[in-house]
């Protein structure tokens, strides 16, 4: 923060006051902390005070026995246990950060998978084949059926062909949190899904590679996508005569 701003709160927190404690706590809630702006985009989308008043006061709440437990232990703590402590919780603070990199990964479409490096390197594999169980072809479009559970995709990956229209329906009935909006970076789509039927996603994969979706705030299935193969044509002896050229 600007160094005039630094100083006015350093000065501000000497003060013998009892209300500097309590104008120095509330002032936190505008530090830029990602879940709290998150849902103070939410509560703002509703329009309503009472939505909003009641969601961030349910936030306060869930979130104050473990900033309390954080601020008692760290300002009781003496010796080798408060420097110990002080490590592990920079520590901790490092690897969250490092995992909510992924989340982030996702959302701008880049299929980089950090959570694996604390997961065994688990395996991210997608079916390389051009004919995938879960996809079918109806009058001519690539029809892929999704169900969302939570926060979770069954399935979450398909393998569909370049330049052939694909419609992609999904049951969101049982979605929840961020889980009730999808998002589709490379096709700059976002959708809401819908609680009373499926939700209908209509397009073309013009180019070979992954199209990645997840939740506004990547916290859906890792790895959710669509592979897009290349559209060679096969030639079938039964339908049309195959004309083979040899090279010498």
């Amino acid at each position: 923060m600007p160094k005039f701003l630094a100083h006015k709160i350093h000065d501000w927190s000497g003060r013998d006051s009892v209300f500097a404690p309590f104008l120095l706590g509330t002032s936190t809630f505008f530090l830029p902390c990602g879940f709290t702006q998150a849902l103070q985009l939410y509560v703002l989308s509703k329009g309503d005070v009472w939505t909003g008043a009641f969601t961030m006061l349910a936030f306060s709440l869930g979130t104050l026995p473990a900033l309390m437990a954080l601020s008692a232990i760290s300002s009781f703590a003496k010796g080798i246990f408060r420097d110990y402590f002080l490590k592990f919780a920079g520590v901790s603070v490092i690897v969250l950060g490092i995992v909510s990199m992924d989340g982030g990964f996702a959302l701008v479409g880049l299929n980089i998978n950090i959570r694996s490096l604390f997961d065994g390197l688990r395996s991210n594999r997608v079916v390389d084949t051009k004919t995938d169980p879960n996809v079918r072809i109806v009058d001519g479009k690539q029809i892929v059926e999704m169900r969302v559970r939570g926060l979770s995709y069954y399935p979450s990956r398909f393998t569909v062909t370049q330049g052939i229209p694909v419609l992609w329906r999904i049951d969101g009935a049982l979605a929840e949190g961020c889980a009730q909006i999808i998002s589709i970076p490379k096709l700059k789509r976002t959708e809401f899904l819908l609680a009373d039927g499926p939700t209908i996603i209509e397009f073309t994969p013009e180019e070979v590679g992954t199209i990645l979706f997840n939740c506004p705030m990547g916290m859906t299935t890792r790895g959710a996508m669509f592979r897009v193969v290349p559209n060679i044509p096969v030639c079938d002896p039964k339908i049309a005569n195959c004309i083979v050229t040899k090279q010498n």
